[in-house]
């Protein structure tokens, strides 16, 4: 499910690194007749809550009445109608899915009409656990086990509430991007039947920042500054956040052994 489309395109705004620990963490999953994965979660130390694990949602969200529970939003707050549902921004002191916890964690109040949908067919589904939080980790699927673990990482998303309310606000002619922040000298390359890990450079151009790092065609990169990159797309965002002069780590897989170079590109046209 694709919910609150209305945010789509805002991705590759969404971003600012944030060093965080490394500890990996396995949380249970329900599978919903409606193969909707849901994950128990606390906000402010109430409940559980039934939430559904949606890749497709750019916000994480409640309805309003498990945000008068979690102490979110007040009785009267509460009972004043809203907009569509809509109730807007708040901040949880605490916020864990499982036993990954995360502190003033931003999340909307919004009784979404597709979620009313959900719990009619099995039971009380509260809201949807969406990029917001899962962005922050290596997040891994498996229904088989019916868990899912959450790996942190070096990313920070923004707040896309606040990234949309600017584009609205904003005056004049869209800005139009000529170029990257940065010039990296090499291209990389999936094909739709390739199914191993990272992207393959299939091309190095000579003196540039990648050649001088020691990258070679035919290496594949699986993260760069932390961030998993598993398609052309994720590679090329996350290389044009990184500034001139600015070194990051690159993980490679080169013969069946994992390395990490340096690399810092430059500035250019």
């Amino acid at each position: 499910m694709r919910a609150m489309l209305l945010f789509a395109g805002l991705w590759a705004t969404c971003a600012s690194g944030a060093a965080l620990a490394s500890e990996t963490i396995a949380v249970p999953l329900t599978l919903l007749k409606t193969c909707h994965a849901v994950v128990p979660v606390t906000i402010n130390g109430k409940g559980p809550f039934r939430l559904v694990l949606d890749t497709g949602s750019p916000v994480t969200f409640v309805s309003n009445q498990v945000a008068r529970r979690a102490g979110l939003i007040t009785e009267k707050t509460a009972r004043t109608p809203a907009l569509m549902g809509l109730r807007g921004m708040v901040s949880a002191k605490n916020f864990a899915v499982g036993n990954v916890n995360l502190p003033d964690f931003s999340l909307l109040v919004l009784d979404h009409p597709i979620i009313g949908l959900i719990a009619q067919v099995d039971g009380p589904v509260d809201g949807i656990v969406g990029f917001t939080f899962f962005a922050r980790f290596r997040t891994v699927i498996d229904y088989a086990a019916g868990q899912v673990t959450f790996t942190p990482v070096a990313y920070q998303p923004a707040d896309v509430v606040q990234v949309l309310t600017a584009r609205l606000m904003q005056r004049g002619p869209a800005v139009r991007v000529q170029r990257s922040a940065a010039l990296w000298g090499l291209r990389v390359e999936k094909e739709k039947s390739d199914e191993a890990e990272g992207v393959r450079v299939s091309r190095i151009y000579r003196g540039s920042a990648a050649e001088e790092a020691g990258l070679r065609i035919g290496d594949r990169i699986l993260s760069i500054d932390g961030r998993w990159t598993d398609s052309v797309p994720e590679a090329y965002e996350v290389l044009a956040q990184v500034k001139p002069g600015q070194e990051v780590a690159v993980e490679i897989l080169r013969a069946g052994q994992v390395l990490s170079v340096r690399v810092r590109p430059r500035a250019g046209f």
